[in-house]
């Protein structure tokens, strides 16, 4: 009769330790999340602009996620921003003339200077990286950007197609007061889906 309550007890015991640690490895596992992969970051070399970037570096974080670091010099400034285009191609399987095409284009033409800094947009984790911080007008001179990236969550609700399936190089483009080209700068990246480790990324 001991011997089978004892073996009961240790089976009881055996299934609520079972089930403890099914349901702690559900609270510390991850879900997946979208996260960005840079592959290059440049001037562009086709236009007419007063920037330079260099000394690029990216780091990767524990999900796969990219972080961009670099120096970048006004050589002019801007009292005022008058247009601020995105343009967008979308590249099947590699970066090459005869995989990519042009996708969308947008253009803001008003309030820019306010609408730069505006929390949850694709660029607001550059933004937020500038040192100094960037602010209209903007002088002309050095800043560095420190481990900055794209917000892939709110680039995916604004995109018709999938980020997932392709390749994305992007140009961006920041004019003067004066309608005069002040940035240009180009970009290429993909978004994958990651699983990531326990804990948080760095």
């Amino acid at each position: 009769m001991a011997l089978r309550c004892a073996s009961g007890v240790l089976s009881l015991t055996v299934l609520l330790l079972t089930l403890m640690s099914g349901t702690f490895s559900r609270s510390t596992a991850r879900k997946p999340k979208a996260i960005p992969v840079i592959y290059d970051v440049g001037v562009c070399t086709d236009k007419k602009h007063h920037i330079e970037i260099y000394n690029v570096t990216t780091i990767m974080d524990e999900w796969g996620a990219n972080y961009v670091t670099a120096d970048i010099l006004f050589r002019k400034g801007m009292k005022n921003t008058s247009k601020f285009v995105v343009i967008i191609t979308k590249c099947t399987g590699a970066k090459s003339p005869n995989l990519c095409e042009y996708y969308l284009r947008w253009v803001w033409t008003a309030a820019i200077c306010r609408l730069i800094p505006t929390r949850g947009m694709i660029w607001s984790p550059i933004y937020d990286t500038f040192e100094p911080p960037y602010t209209c007008p903007v002088p002309p001179g050095h800043f560095l950007v420190r481990n900055a990236t794209v917000d892939v969550d709110a680039a995916m609700a604004l995109m018709p197609d999938k980020l997932y399936k392709y390749i994305w190089p992007v140009e961006v483009q920041l004019y003067d007061e004066h309608g005069e080209m002040i940035v240009c700068f180009v970009a290429t990246g993909e978004a994958r889906y990651a699983k990531g480790s326990t804990g948080h990324p760095s």
